[in-house]
């Protein structure tokens, strides 16, 4: 993940391979969705600030659709979308 938001920052990578457990990758995955998801409200943030952040997401999120393609992770996220 690399954007002007996080210009001066590492860019995080994401394994692709499973080191820890079968259900490691999908909590990261979940996770990862969840940050960008807060980082987007931006609500910590003043308001004159804010932009940065708003569009940080849309440029990172992936959907379920991408997911499925590139045979990544999603059932977290299947899940929490049917609870609601």
């Amino acid at each position: 993940i690399h954007s002007a938001a996080v210009a001066d920052r590492p860019p995080v990578e994401i394994p692709q391979s499973n080191l820890v457990a079968p259900y490691s990758l999908p909590v990261i995955y979940y996770v990862a969705g969840w940050t960008l998801q807060r980082v987007s409200l931006a609500k910590t943030v003043a308001k004159s600030k804010r932009l940065k952040y708003q569009q940080f997401f849309p440029l990172h999120n992936r959907g379920i659709d991408y997911a499925k393609e590139n045979n990544l992770p999603y059932t977290l996220v299947q899940m929490r979308e049917k609870r609601r």
